[in-house]
């Protein structure tokens, strides 16, 4: 379901489930509130794996080097890095006071 289109699966299953749901009236809304939308796709176990590492007291050069040890986006940059720590990436109970 990549690009804001639905694939004939996801779509199939869809509608069986209204179907199944007795929601035939609300059809139309419901496919176009559930339709893929376009962007940027959030990498969460990315920022997972950067948080948990500055929360061992690693700096950005070191996150880097061990993202590309274990070859996971080799082209990430230290101000990449940088963004994921930032307290605006982070749920609310991570942030420290």
């Amino acid at each position: 379901m990549a690009g804001g289109k639905w694939n004939r699966g996801a779509q199939f299953l869809v509608r069986r489930l209204i179907h199944a749901l007795d929601l035939e009236d609300w059809e139309s809304f419901i496919l176009w509130a559930a339709k893929p939308k376009r962007g940027r796709r959030k990498n969460t176990e990315l920022a997972e794996q950067i948080l948990y590492e500055k929360g061992q007291g690693k700096s950005s050069a070191q996150i880097e080097a061990i993202l590309k040890v274990h070859d996971q986006n080799e082209d990430l940059t230290r101000e990449a890095i940088g963004d994921y720590i930032k307290p605006r990436r982070r749920k609310p109970e991570q942030i420290k006071s």
